[in-house]
């Protein structure tokens, strides 16, 4: 018979993890990434509506979530007459139309909006959104710290991206070229 993994009255995982691990109080990590307004990020504030009121108060527009907020979290930020995005990292592989439409959703509020960005905890998988955000907004820096699989994903991305979605992105003829040239130079950088 089926019996749960957990001890009675143990937390399920993602209880575990609010629980045990260290509350990240780092929403005053400025974004340093070129052509982006006064932009931050750092770990989800799903569970603390005043930081959501504190990024309010510094000018922040637009909040993207690169986790599992959920219709909870989109309420609490909505609340505050934020924008909401959600991007789900696991997901971004696929060629699925509407992660395409979310992530150029979310490239274009990024170019022009102030920005909080963060993901459960506000490190690695926010590095690597911003790293992959970077080719679409700044198309003319070339970065020989790149990984593989990065540069993969964005290739995909911009074979899969319809003209509407480049239009939403803010995605000019100038950009795609440099983002192609770019994408070249990195691959012969790995080879």
């Amino acid at each position: 018979p089926y019996s749960s993994i957990y001890l009675k009255d143990e937390p399920s995982t993602i209880e575990y993890m609010f629980i045990h691990y260290p509350k990240t109080d780092n929403i005053q990590q400025p974004i340093k990434l070129e052509n982006t307004k006064d932009s931050y990020r750092g770990s989800s504030l799903i569970d603390r509506p005043e930081a959501l009121k504190e990024l309010k108060d510094k000018g922040i527009q637009t909040v993207i979530a690169l986790d599992w907020g959920g219709d909870y979290y989109k309420e609490q930020v909505e609340n505050t007459g934020m924008k909401y995005f959600r991007f789900n990292m696991t997901d971004f592989g696929t060629k699925q139309k509407e992660n395409l439409d979310t992530f150029t959703d979310i490239i274009g509020n990024m170019k022009e909006d102030n920005f909080y960005i963060g993901c459960m905890l506000g490190s690695n998988v926010t590095s690597e959104f911003l790293n992959m955000a970077d080719y679409f907004i700044n198309p003319n820096n070339c970065n020989d710290l790149s990984d593989i699989s990065t540069l993969a994903n964005v290739e995909n991305i911009l074979e899969n991206m319809t003209p509407e979605q480049k239009k939403r992105m803010k995605l000019t003829e100038e950009d795609e070229a440099a983002l192609l040239k770019r994408i070249d130079t990195e691959y012969a950088n790995w080879i």
